[in-house]
């Protein structure tokens, strides 16, 4: 049993997230719950601040690289064209899954389809004949 520094409930043990300290296995002090709020509260206190950690961390780049490559791409998605990004009101960082290296800026619903074709061209090119074929489209 631990109890939670924020809230001040004890609870079990696996109520505290992990994370380590120099190597060691330590409990975070926040329950899970309170860690979520606390997040929450951060994110929508400065919602920039947040995207420009995401970006660095998951993508290496910042916010100004970011706008450098939507401007090379003339705001538009790279796959489709189109200007506006839908979901989450911006346009999403594709990049290679093995890499990491940064493909594109794309629209959700492009980032979606690559997705689901599993990134595999083989894949893309075989329902694009099936759209030419059966699809009214050729």
């Amino acid at each position: 049993m631990k109890k939670c520094t924020k809230c001040g409930v004890e609870k079990e043990l696996d109520e505290f997230g992990n994370y380590l300290y120099k190597g060691e296995p330590r409990k975070r002090t926040f329950c899970k719950p309170c860690k979520n709020q606390q997040q929450k509260e951060r994110y929508q206190e400065a919602p920039e601040v947040h995207r420009a950690y995401l970006y660095k961390a998951k993508y290496g780049i910042t916010i100004q690289e970011y706008d450098e490559l939507l401007a090379s791409q003339n705001h538009c998605c790279k796959i489709c064209g189109r200007d506006t990004p839908n979901g989450q009101g911006r346009f999403v960082i594709d990049h290679n899954h093995l890499t990491n290296e940064i493909r594109g800026l794309l629209c959700s619903t492009c980032n979606t389809g690559l997705g689901n074709f599993f990134d595999n061209p083989e894949f893309l090119e075989k329902a694009t004949h099936y759209l030419k074929t059966e699809g009214h489209y050729g």
